[in-house]
C-alpha cells in the first residue's frame, strides 16, 4: 500500500493541511478502512482519491466511508492532423508576464466553475479563487506552461488558453473566453491556435481534460473532432468529517 499513498508536498503547503492522494488501477484487494486507517495514521486531514471508470463499486465502497464524489473528469484527444473544421483567429501570444492582469484573472474564474476546488462545500472558502490566480499567474511566467495565446477585441481580452508541452502532446491547461463574448467563435479560434503551435512543435496530439458535469465544454470539444480518451472518478476524503 505504501506505493498507493502518497504525501502532496505542494498542496500540503498551499492548503495549509497534510494533503494525500491515492491512484486506484482497478487491481487494489485492500479493504477501503486499511487505507482509512493508514490516512488516519499519516495525520492526513484531505486525500484525493482516484478511481478508474468501470470501477464504480469501489467509488460506492469510499462514498460509504465518507468520501465525496466531488468530480468525474473527462480526457479529451484530437490528433493534430485532424483539424480541417478548425481554423485559427486573431489570436497571439502572450508576453512573459510575472504580473497578473486583472482581466484574465476574472476571465479564468469565470470558466472554472465546475471545479472541484469550488463544488466541495468542505473546502477551506477562497481556496477555489487563490489557486486559479497561481494558476494562471505560473502559467503566464511560463513556470507550468509552454505557451500562452489571448484573443483580444478593440484592445480588451476576450479569451486565453494555456499550453503545456509532454512528449509529443501538446495539453491544454485552462481554457475560457469571456462569457459577454461567448458564441462568437472565440473559443474555436483559441483550439486553432493551439492546434497551429502544436505542429510547429512537432506534437503529434492535443489533450484536454474538464468535467464530466461542464456539459458545454464536453460538447465544445466534441464539435472540435475530440473524442474521449479516458474518464475517472475524483473523489475528496475528509479526515476529519
Amino acid at each position: 500500500m505504501r506505493h498507493k499513498l502518497m504525501r502532496l508536498q505542494w498542496d500540503s503547503d498551499f492548503l495549509g493541511f497534510n494533503t494525500y492522494r491515492i491512484d486506484f488501477d482497478g487491481s487494489e484487494q485492500l479493504p477501503v478502512n486499511d487505507f482509512i486507517s493508514a490516512l488516519r495514521k499519516a495525520n492526513a486531514v484531505l486525500t484525493y482519491i482516484f478511481i478508474p471508470h468501470g470501477k464504480e463499486s469501489l467509488v460506492k465502497d469510499w462514498e460509504n466511508a465518507g468520501a465525496r464524489l466531488v468530480d468525474t473528469k473527462v480526457v479529451f484527444q484530437s490528433n493534430v492532423d485532424d483539424r480541417s473544421n478548425i481554423s485559427g483567429g486573431p489570436i497571439h501570444s502572450f508576453s512573459v508576464n510575472d504580473e497578473l492582469p486583472h482581466r484574465l484573472r476574472d476571465i479564468a474564474l469565470v470558466s472554472g466553475q465546475h471545479s472541484r476546488f469550488l463544488t466541495d462545500p468542505q473546502m477551506p472558502e477562497g481556496t477555489y479563487e487563490r489557486l486559479y490566480n497561481l494558476w494562471l499567474k505560473r502559467s503566464l511566467s511560463r513556470e507550468i506552461a509552454d505557451e500562452v495565446l489571448v484573443s483580444e477585441e478593440d484592445r480588451s481580452i476576450t479569451g486565453f488558453v494555456t499550453i503545456a508541452l509532454q512528449a509529443d502532446i501538446a495539453v491544454i491547461g485552462l481554457i475560457a473566453v469571456d462569457p459577454a463574448t461567448q458564441g462568437r467563435g472565440i473559443g474555436a479560434q483559441l483550439i486553432g491556435g493551439v492546434f497551429e503551435y502544436a505542429a510547429n512543435n512537432k506534437c503529434t496530439a492535443l489533450q484536454v481534460a474538464t468535467q464530466l458535469d461542464n456539459i458545454g465544454a464536453c460538447r465544445f470539444y466534441e464539435r472540435l473532432g475530440f473524442t474521449e480518451l479516458r474518464r475517472r472518478y475524483v473523489l475528496h476524503f475528509w479526515s476529519n468529517a
